[in-house]
């Protein structure tokens, strides 16, 4: 288990419950409240778990895209706006893009996706 002490900081916890996915990351923290409560000890709260699960429902709040697929471009768009047939850097692009959204799920639009692909794709074509 990541983050037994409950230290994890926003960012980190996002990360983690996006690769794990929103239901495996949901059972992780009933896992780990049935962890700690049948550990023997006294407890009132089990900090890890709150930290997680208050992290989770700010996400889904704020409308975080659980995967790619949630963006609101494709892989034909950045295809198009590159001026490049599909490849693995499409994919590339569209995992960046993921990322960037998992953290500022405002960004999940097209005009910021597109902005942030074509910079992302001019780095990796002049590399």
């Amino acid at each position: 288990m990541f983050d037994l002490e409950g230290k994890a900081k926003p960012k980190t916890i996002r990360r983690r419950a996006v690769m794990l996915g929103r239901e495996t990351f949901e059972r992780l923290i009933a896992l780990r409240r049935a962890d700690v409560i049948g550990s023997g000890w006294p407890v009132e709260r089990v900090a890890s778990a709150d930290n997680w699960q208050r992290e989770l429902d700010n996400m889904q709040a704020e409308g975080v895209p659980w995967t790619v697929a949630e963006l609101k471009v494709t892989g034909h768009d950045i295809s198009q706006w590159l001026g490049i047939p599909p490849s693995p850097m499409v994919g590339e692009i569209l995992k960046a893009l993921h990322k960037e959204c998992v953290m500022n799920p405002k960004r999940n639009n097209r005009e910021a996706l597109k902005k942030s692909a074509l910079a992302l794709g001019r780095k990796l074509i002049l590399n």
